[in-house]
């Protein structure tokens, strides 16, 4: 890949799905006067700028010490900051703030005196490049040189270097004046090179300490940032019998105050290796890692950093090949001082890794690259993947300008979680001679990378989100399908990275279920454009074997007034699929093979298609048109070339789920000027309107037993739900503010757009009120779009956890792609909750007299009833106990005596004071749920009314198995599913479900054991069979309910309210 902009990128090495993950900004040479070398020693980046110091060669053969400007936006430079004292040298820099650049140095004082050197500290304006103070430190000739520089938060400045072959430490003021200097002697040619203020304000210095001419030690010192006491001191040397020389290289620290030190060794061979060591903050030694090269080599570190956040730490410099090839070796290492991975970059020159900067997700590491033309130095970048993977290396860049180059300093500067600015600087080695900088913008993953997509598909990878595309398999394994270009594509998460994704079909908009038996069952939308119009929902279903496409459609449109097919939404309970899309009206046309159409579609309207089939035998699909409405006269006109682009901007928004009790129920957008609810029960569909100014992003589930509704309406994310077995839903609600809502167990993702800012969030659903967002992402280049997450529930000794994926644009690079993260949750939310004193009731309730609400707090609005608060629960979830919460509060004059009860099984009373919130909580008796459901009573035993605050219940999953991937059940020979109401007002729906014809007996008796009724006496249909009974005419009262079958007998109490 060749690029021409001041100088070539000469070779680009990177993984295909980070095509294009570093964009070059822009290179500059500053080109010197002067015959000999000049030098960039250190870079520092801000929001607006790039600050290059270096030392330039001028005539005659001296140097001056110099900081160059330049823009970031364009790359300009404005006229830098020179001080020309004859021979000097700047070693350290700092950008601490917006406003001022910290440097230090030496120079030479007497150009006739090798020993007249100082050390030099100089504060320069960033504002206008002129400077603020600069001092002096050393005897005239005493031979002093300042190495390393840090500020502190009070605007303090350390520097550390040697005087006279001692150590010296500085401290400044924020005006120049010296405010104390400590001197330790260890031996001549002792020196401090390194210094880190830490978090929390404690100082310590690095270098390397004298024992003799072969015998030199590293130091780690830490003193007093008051006075400059020596509070401690340690010298490492790794083996007291033996004289070696050991060299520092730098120093850092993480968030604990652990202090970090590398450098290199010469102990234990004749050749040099890496060393790390790990102190705490009194210099207590930790831990000591040594890398010995496989072959024996030499090798050599030149950097460090430490992640302040894990403790992780990374060194990178050469490995030495042979004496005329070295490799760039870049090496991390986990907190307790174990290798987490080691890798090496190369040519057959002489490569070499000068500097490092690291990020949450990268490594990025710096240095020189012998390129093409062979034996010619380059500017190297490689971008590295932090964590332990397949590819460790992102993607490597090498720069040319011309002559022999290398970089010898980076900075980075992170503008997104997912964008950085990464500034390296040097020197060009060839005449003319000069100091060298580029100005790299680097993309990079959070946590995860799954693959890059084709822009053509910005920005619905992932999208919509209608449907389920992220799910696990009964064997806990994630998956993804996703759209790029016109395929879709399937991957697993393996171990700690994302299989190469296969491609599945052509299409788009794949939906991804697992059903009970393990395999994983897709349909998608297959849309040809002009000349074919080849209009067809498309099955795929995926076994040990691989993925299996279907030789026939389940559902075509191309010899219907529909055109096209809209992102499907697809939904499994047992063994039967439901799907539902939206297409175009138009006029028909005809099939492909018999002939072309015409060049204009008139859309006269959109349509609701809902459709089912069987898993095993799709050819068997059969679908209806659910709701229709017509565009205004005349008919829109779009020219068929674009029929793709049509059907993806217009066809994208019904969403369909399938209860416990196989109701399906479908949500969708219309014409966007209200929601419109579908329940669909066998043959009998209830349709219910809801207005609203401007809705989009519609989407249904199911969480256990309840239906939970999200869609978004003027910038706001609404919620409402429903329950199995009943049509009440609550009341509508805005949970966050943003778009494209997903949920999955008790959590919601979704994005934000505003004028400059693209969010990604995540938070737990609560029982009122909003959701408090956890923010992923916010940034200003990067589009987040359609968000995907799956909710892992605490299973048996795993924690919870989330896994979210969602698709990125960035419009700058024309970059697409698609990311994962996964995160612990420490404390699971409970599995329902229900916030009672709203206008409408929950739907689980049966009776109150009313609401109250007395104020702010979720607890101070409670129901209320003169006699007995009623809920009923249907709880259809096999292998898992229950552990139930309830809340009371009232400000009624005198306190009241209530009674919590479940099934007339478990009693709890409990006096309640006004004013006074009381929680109470209990393990619900498994007699309570064998028939998967719950009645729930709040009695008054004294008092004027009772009242309930609210319900948590919480789940525990105790054994069994099934799909962890959605909406597929687990086939039994007989189950009853549920008996509703109960309580009861006259009439009891009774349902049961069974494999196989069998006979089942169903008989009503009353307290005393006499039989009252025989409600079903005879055989079974295959899978649901609903029953319908009166009790008009039999006294109010407790009955109790035997059912029996084959294998099969269950008895249950009904109560009847007269």
């Amino acid at each position: 890949m060749l690029v021409q902009n001041k100088g070539i990128i000469i070779g680009l090495v990177l993984l295909p799905f980070l095509l294009f993950a570093q964009t070059l900004l822009w290179s500059n040479m500053y080109n010197t006067t002067g015959s000999g070398y000049s030098w960039g020693d250190d870079v520092c980046i801000d929001q607006l700028n790039v600050y290059v110091s270096g030392d330039a060669n001028t005539p005659p053969s001296v140097y001056d010490m110099l900081v160059i400007k330049y823009e970031i936006a364009q790359g300009s430079q404005e006229d830098p900051w020179e001080l020309d004292y004859g021979y000097d040298d700047w070693v350290g820099m700092m950008c601490q703030d917006d406003s001022l650049i910290y440097i230090t140095g030496y120079y030479q004082h007497d150009p006739n005196s090798s020993f007249a050197i100082k050390i030099r500290t100089v504060v320069i304006y960033k504002s206008n490049m002129t400077q603020k103070w600069a001092e002096s430190y050393g005897g005239d000739y005493e031979l002093s040189k300042g190495y390393g520089i840090a500020v502190d938060q009070s605007g303090c400045i350390y520097v550390v270097g040697t005087t006279h072959g001692d150590c010296v430490v500085l401290k400044y003021d924020p005006y120049g004046n010296l405010l104390w200097q400590s001197i330790h002697h260890h031996g001549y040619h002792s020196f401090w090179n390194k210094v880190v203020i830490t978090n929390t304000g404690e100082l310590f210095v690095m270098g390397r300490l004298s024992q003799g001419v072969e015998d030199k030690d590293i130091g780690i010192a830490k003193y007093s940032p008051d006075d400059g006491t020596l509070l401690a001191l340690q010298t490492w040397h790794p083996d007291p019998n033996e004289t070696c020389i050991d060299d520092p290289c730098d120093i850092d620290y993480d968030a604990a105050g652990n202090i970090y030190v590398a450098g290199a060794t010469y102990w234990g061979s004749e050749n040099s290796h890496p060393v790390v060591l790990k102190y705490d903050s009194n210099l207590n030694l930790i831990w000591t890692y040594h890398y010995f090269d496989p072959s024996g080599n030499a090798c050599h570190p030149h950097d460090l950093a430490v992640s302040r956040a894990t403790g992780e730490c990374y060194i990178t410099g050469r490995r030495y090949v042979s004496y005329s090839n070295h490799n760039v070796l870049t090496i991390a290492i986990n907190p307790q001082g174990g290798l987490l991975w080691n890798e090496e970059y190369g040519s057959a020159g002489e490569d070499e890794g000068e500097k490092l900067a690291i990020t949450p997700s990268c490594v990025y590491v710096t240095g020189r690259y012998y390129g093409t033309p062979p034996n010619t130095k380059n500017f190297l970048l490689l971008c590295y993947w932090r964590r332990p993977w397949t590819n460790q290396l992102l993607w490597a860049v090498d720069y040319d300008f011309g002559g022999e180059d290398q970089s010898r300093a980076i900075a980075l500067s992170r503008r997104s979680p997912r964008t950085s600015y990464i500034a390296c600087a040097g020197e060009r080695l060839t005449s003319p001679f000069a100091i060298t900088t580029v100005l790299y913008r680097c993309r990079e993953p959070i946590d995860m990378y799954v693959w890059g997509v084709a822009p053509s598909n910005i920005p619905e990878a992932t999208g919509y989100n209608n449907s389920h595309r992220l799910i696990r398999d009964t064997q806990g394994i994630l998956h993804l399908m996703f759209t790029s270009g016109n395929n879709i594509y399937h991957t697993s998460l393996q171990d700690r990275s994302w299989s190469e994704p296969e491609v599945v079909a052509e299409g788009m908009y794949p939906s991804l279920l697992c059903g009970s038996n393990g395999k994983l069952y897709s349909i998608y939308a297959h849309n040809e454009p002009y000349p074919t119009f080849l209009e067809e929902l498309r099955f795929a279903v995926r076994d040990a074997g691989g993925w299996i496409i279907t030789d026939f459609p389940v559902a075509h449109t191309c010899n219907s007034f529909l055109w096209g097919i809209g992102a499907p939404s697809f939904a499994i309970k047992d063994t039967i699929g439901y799907f539902v899309f939206e297409s175009i009206v138009g006029p028909l046309h005809p099939r492909p093979d018999s002939g072309y159409m015409i060049m204009i579609i008139p859309r006269q309207g959109q349509a609701l298609v809902y459709g089912k089939f069987s898993l095993s035998h799709p050819e068997n699909f059969q679908y209806q048109i659910l709701d229709m409405f017509s565009y205004p006269i005349p008919p829109i006109p779009v020219d068929t070339i674009k029929y793709r682009e049509i059907v993806k901007d217009s066809l994208v928004s019904p969403s369909i789920a399938v209860d416990a009790d196989g109701v399906v129920h479908i949500l969708w957008e219309g014409k966007g000027d209200s929601l419109r609810y579908y329940r669909i029960q066998d043959t009998m569909i209830t349709r219910e309107f809801y207005p609203g100014t401007e809705i989009d992003y519609p989407f249904i589930t199911t969480r256990g037993d309840q239906i939970e509704h999200f869609w978004w309406d003027m910038g706001g994310v609404k919620y409402r739900y429903g329950w199995t077995g009943k049509t009440a839903l609550s009341q509508v609600r805005t949970i966050a503010v943003g778009n494209s809502p997903f949920s999955s167990g008790p959590y919601l993702t979704w994005t934000k757009q505003d004028d400059i800012y693209s969010s990604l969030y995540y938070g737990k659903i609560p029982a009122s009120g909003m959701i408090e967002p956890v923010e992923l992402g916010s940034m200003e280049m990067d589009l987040f779009t359609y968000p995907l997450i799956f909710y892992n529930p605490p299973r048996f000794n795993a924690p919870a956890s989330l896994d979210i994926v969602w698709t990125e644009y960035c419009a700058q690079d024309s970059l697409c792609d698609i990311f994962y993260r996964n995160i612990p949750i420490e404390e699971p939310p409970p599995t329902y909750t229900f916030d009672m004193g709203e206008e409408t009731p929950v739907p689980v309730c049966v009776q109150r007299d009313g609401f109250k609400v007395l104020g702010p707090e979720d607890y101070q609005s409670f129901d209320f009833d003169s006699t007995e608060l009623i809920y009923h629960l249907p709880l259809h979830s096999p292998h898992t106990k229950y552990k139930i919460r309830w809340t009371y509060y009232h400000e009624e004059a005198n306190k009241l005596k209530l009674q919590f009860k479940i099934d007339d099984i478990l009693h709890h009373n409990r006096w309640v004071n006004p004013g006074e919130k009381i929680t109470e909580e209990t393990w619900i008796p498994d007699a309570c749920l064998h028939d998967n459901e719950i009645t729930i009573g709040v009695k008054k035993l004294s008092g004027t009314i009772a009242v309930l605050s609210g319900i948590e219940i919480e789940s525990k999953e105790v054994g069994g198995g099934g799909p962890q991937g959605g909406e597929a059940g687990i086939a039994s020979p007989f189950y009853l599913a549920r008996i509703y109401p109960n309580p009861t007002r006259g009439m009891l729906h009774i349902k049961f479900k069974s494999s196989g014809e069998q006979r089942v007996d169903i008989n009503l008796y009353d307290v005393s054991g006499r039989l009252v009724a025989e409600i079903f006496d005879g055989k079974s249909k295959i899978a649901v069979n609903e029953i319908h009974y009166s009790l008009k005419g039999l006294p109010g009262g407790i009955y109790f309910l035997e059912t029996k079958a084959r294998d099969y007998r269950h008895t249950e109490k009904v109560i009847h309210l007269p």
